[in-house]
């Protein structure tokens, strides 16, 4: 019932919100022709996304595929791609527009590279220490912090499940196909703020939700100002493999309050070195990217094409067609 609620949820038109030109409510769905996917829409797909991972996780863990209890972190690589890849699908056919339009890999990945690199780095720096600070103050945060960083210390496979699957299909998801819609009926500052939200809150607890809103707002700008989703992956997959990395090998954080220290130098210290560090790093790599050509969309691959909320509007005197 859950899983048919979402998909409900997620492709009944009656759900959908959108405004006229002119920046009123649209009241009925004769008034103006909405894109898809408008907010809950975009919500029920992201509700679906978790309901399917539910089911696929219980179906492979339930003995039916006769894994064994060591395939643990095969089980979730196979959960997250059965899931993600339900969840696309549903949302292409519900669009009825082309995947490359909605996904627009456009560009050469490899040319982000470089500034990417510097901004995941700075992204990771600088969430560092509020994730340290919330994981100090709270007993089960810092709980829950252990028992995920048992789980990245279990190997390759999961650093392939992280840094590699989990970040393609979570950018296809909310840069590509929600962010297609919220621009389209929003606006992109709008759609930043909406997909950041929704990003964060699908990670489903507390110690993902302070880094997903720093990592959701930077990959929001980076889809709104390259037109492409080759810079959100490669950003989202060095970001994860650098937090895996320092799961593994700097358990503790920096701690900031219990008195270590690291290489000498004060814990608090080093959180104000990481943090300002982390900030100049950001600043470098948006100057490197910015100094790209952006790889923009053609007039009929955008948004604009589906008669969202960026369609031009008819200047004073001249006729709309």
């Amino acid at each position: 019932m859950f899983v048919l609620a979402s998909v409900l949820l997620c492709v009944v038109p009656g759900f959908a919100e959108g405004r006229l030109d002119d920046g009123r409510p649209a009241r009925t769905a004769l008034q103006v022709q909405r894109v898809y996917p408008a907010f809950w829409q975009g919500a029920g797909l992201v509700v679906l996304y978790i309901a399917l991972q539910l089911v696929f996780g219980f179906i492979f863990s339930s003995g039916i595929l006769e894994m064994s209890a060591g395939m643990d972190i095969s089980m979730l690589g196979m959960t997250l791609v059965s899931a993600g890849a339900a969840t696309i699908v549903t949302a292409i056919g519900a669009c009825n527009v082309r995947a490359r339009k909605l996904m627009p890999f456009v560009g050469r990945w490899m040319s982000f590279l470089p500034g990417a690199a510097i901004l995941s780095l700075g992204i990771s720096m600088v969430c560092l220490v509020p994730l340290d600070l919330v994981t100090e103050l709270s007993p089960f945060l810092r709980e829950l912090a252990e028992e995920l960083g048992a789980i990245q210390a279990d190997g390759a496979t999961l650093i392939v499940v992280i840094c590699l699957i989990g970040p393609l299909i979570e950018e296809c998801l909310f840069r590509g196909i929600l962010w297609w819609g919220f621009e389209a009926n929003y606006g992109p500052r709008k759609a930043l703020i909406l997909t950041t939200v929704l990003f964060a809150l699908c990670h489903l607890n507390p110690i993902q939700f302070i880094p997903g809103i720093f990592v959701g707002l930077l990959l929001a700008w980076l889809r709104w100002h390259t037109g492409s989703l080759y810079p959100c992956v490669v950003v989202h997959v060095i970001y994860n493999s650098i937090v895996v990395s320092m799961s593994m090998y700097i358990p503790e954080g920096i701690s900031l309050f219990t008195g270590r220290t690291i290489l000498g130098v004060p814990g608090w210290a080093v959180a104000v070195m990481v943090v300002l560090g982390g900030g100049l790093l950001l600043d470098l790599g948006l100057r490197v990217i910015r100094r790209l050509p952006a790889p923009c969309l053609t007039a009929d691959e955008g948004p604009k094409a589906a008669g969202g909320h960026n369609r031009r509007r008819p200047a004073a005197g001249e006729s709309a067609r």
